[in-house]
C-alpha cells in the first residue's frame, strides 16, 4: 500500500498545480450610453440582466430609448461609457472602415449621421458623429475641452487604414 502511494506521489512531482478558481466578480454600477438601433432587449443581453431590471434602475425609460440616452446598469460585465464626438476625415475613407475604427456597426454609423443606405465612403473634410470609449480612442490622446456628457467638441485625425496616411 505504501509503495503504491509513493509511486502515485512521484508521478505528480514536478507538475504544475492547476490554476486557482477565481470567485465570480460582484456586480458594480456603471453608466452606459444607448447607441442607435439598441433597445432594452439588446442592452439587457449585452449586460446579462433582465430588461425589467433596466426599467427598475432607470425610471421613465421607454422600451426603445433614444440613442444618446445614459442609463444606469448594475452588472458583472463592466463597460466604459461612450462619449459623443465629431471626427473629421483628412482623406476619403469607407464607411465600413470607419465603423470598425470606432467599434460601431455600419447601420449605427448611418443612423448617427443620417446617411442613406447606399453611402459607402466619407469624403475628405467631412465631419462624422461617433461615440467613443475614452480609453480605447483610436487616435491617441484627447484634445479640446472635455465635457462629461459629450466628450471633446472636435477631433481631427488622419486615418491609418487603407491607403495609409498622407
Amino acid at each position: 500500500m505504501t509503495l503504491c502511494l509513493l509511486i502515485l506521489m512521484s508521478s505528480f512531482i514536478g507538475q504544475a498545480l492547476p490554476p486557482p478558481v477565481e470567485a465570480p466578480a460582484s456586480p458594480t454600477w456603471s453608466v452606459v450610453t444607448v447607441l442607435p438601433g439598441e433597445d432594452l432587449a439588446v442592452l439587457a443581453d449585452r449586460f446579462q440582466v433582465r430588461p425589467g431590471a433596466l426599467l427598475d434602475w432607470n425610471p421613465g425609460l421607454k422600451e426603445t430609448p433614444a440613442w444618446g440616452t445614459r442609463l444606469r446598469v448594475l452588472s458583472v460585465r463592466r463597460e466604459e461609457e461612450r462619449f459623443r464626438m465629431t471626427w473629421r476625415a483628412r482623406q476619403r475613407v469607407s464607411v465600413a472602415w470607419l465603423a470598425r475604427r470606432f467599434d460601431l456597426t455600419e447601420p449605427q454609423l448611418r443612423m448617427l449621421n443620417t446617411w442613406r443606405r447606399g453611402k459607402r465612403f466619407v469624403a475628405e473634410g467631412e465631419r462624422v458623429r461617433v461615440y467613443v470609449v475614452r480609453s480605447r480612442w483610436p487616435g491617441g490622446t484627447w484634445t479640446g475641452a472635455s465635457s462629461s456628457r459629450t466628450g471633446p467638441a472636435s477631433r481631427s485625425s488622419t486615418p491609418s487604414g487603407p491607403g495609409g496616411a498622407r
